[in-house]
């Protein structure tokens, strides 16, 4: 089977998203779980769980604060019933926004991800990241 083909796998999705929004901030939280069930060969079944949440808080004019929480678990398990992968983790991000003029904002982030499998051993995943990026828009 190739990507995209039916055949491949089935994914089942369930989640809720709330937003609650006013001129000087925004609350957001979610939740979901989905599931992939692989039909074909010895594919892989994958099981995730997410919650989340983030906010905004626009203290000044042109000025944005911005914070975001994830809390997410994945599993694994192959076509024979092992469980092959099991790991959970944190992503925390942090950002600060400026609005220079109509067509250009300045946003610096920070993002820091902690990452471990079943046993506590980190996954390799685990970074922290930090971005000071341009948005140019006309």
């Amino acid at each position: 089977a190739t990507i995209g083909d039916s055949k491949e796998y089935d994914r089942t999705f369930y989640g809720i998203h709330a937003v609650y929004n006013q001129p000087e901030f925004l609350v957001a939280a979610q939740y979901f779980e989905a599931k992939d069930d692989v039909r074909i060969g010895t594919g892989t079944d994958s099981e995730y769980k997410l919650w989340s949440i983030n906010g905004e808080y626009r203290p000044f004019t042109d000025w944005t604060l911005i914070g975001r929480y994830d809390d997410y678990k994945k599993e694994d398990t192959t076509a024979a019933g092992a469980t092959t992968l099991k790991y959970e983790g944190t992503k925390k991000i942090a950002a600060l926004a400026y609005k220079y003029n109509k067509n250009v904002t300045f946003i610096g982030t920070a993002k820091y991800v902690d990452e471990k499998d079943k046993n506590g051993i980190d996954t390799g995943a685990s970074k922290d990241v930090y971005m000071l990026t341009t948005e140019l828009k006309w």
